[in-house]
């Protein structure tokens, strides 16, 4: 939830899928979610991940731009930044996560710009393509890393329990946190201090997620699995999540073992329509 004009809205966040269905089956899809989700009180919200993938397509991408140049959205980090914001709030408790990158809606330009060229404008500023290059670069490492710790935590018995379930969250969290921040680790340790990893909760979601996917269904891993993977890390600071039907279960099997996401309210797009 956040304060926009002295009002709070909730965040309806659209994975990759759903956002692509929607731009292609536009009025009725958006009919139903404005029904669930009216405008008064919730937001649109989507990862930039899922612009990099829509870009691909031309048709869908001058959709988005025709479409969400109109309607209020806030366009959200990635996993990178996430983790800095929760890392600053972790030093100071005063600061706020903030997990949106782009309000469009307050994109600041020459009167003469159209709302859509203001929108294709910031979507090719250096920071974005930047950032862009860094995430699909980043795809083979987070992928390649999965499999190489599967075969590092095989169950004790038939299948994992609820607490190794949970053990293996709060490793790879830590393991995490230790690989993005080794001198925050390294003052900490020093400090005789223990660091609480739920002050991650992006992380720990990734963590999760990662094996609800990979080790207990037994999926190998694709490519494209890992802008999913970055994906969740907005979870947490999300009121709602509409996604496909597997990622849908996934969730649900988190909230079994480990409150971090009780607060969200998921659903599959299948369920909506």
């Amino acid at each position: 939830m956040i304060e926009l004009k002295g009002n709070n809205i909730k965040l309806c966040l659209l994975d990759t899928n759903v956002l692509s269905e929607l731009l292609k089956n536009r009025k009725p899809y958006f009919k139903i979610l404005y029904e669930l989700y009216p405008l008064s009180n919730y937001m649109f919200c989507y990862s930039v991940i899922s612009i990099i993938e829509i870009k691909k397509i031309k048709p869908l991408f001058e959709r988005y731009i025709e479409v969400f140049s109109h309607i209020p959205s806030f366009i959200m980090n990635g996993h990178g930044e996430i983790f800095n914001e929760e890392l600053r709030h972790y030093e100071n408790s005063d600061h706020h996560i903030k997990a949106w990158a782009i309000y469009p809606a307050n994109i600041k330009s020459k009167s003469s710009m159209s709302n859509e060229d203001k929108l294709r404008y910031v979507l090719t500023t250096k920071y974005i393509t930047s950032k862009e290059k860094e995430w699909v670069n980043s795809r083979e490492e987070i992928i390649n890393g999965i499999i190489s710790l599967k075969k590092n935590y095989p169950p004790k018995k038939d299948k994992y329990s609820e607490k190794e379930i949970i053990n293996f969250a709060e490793i790879v969290t830590a393991q995490q946190i230790i690989y993005e921040a080794r001198d925050f680790v390294e003052q900490e340790k020093k400090a005789g201090r223990t660091i609480n990893i739920s002050l991650f909760p992006s992380v720990k979601t990734i963590s999760y997620v990662v094996f609800y996917n990979f080790y207990v269904d037994e999926r190998k891993p694709k490519i494209s699995d890992a802008f999913d993977i970055i994906i969740s890390s907005l979870l947490p600071y999300v009121d709602v999540f509409i996604t496909e039907s597997h990622q849908n279960e996934v969730i649900n099997k988190i909230k079994k073992v480990d409150s971090v996401l009780d607060h969200l309210e998921n659903r599959s797009l299948k369920s909506i329509l």
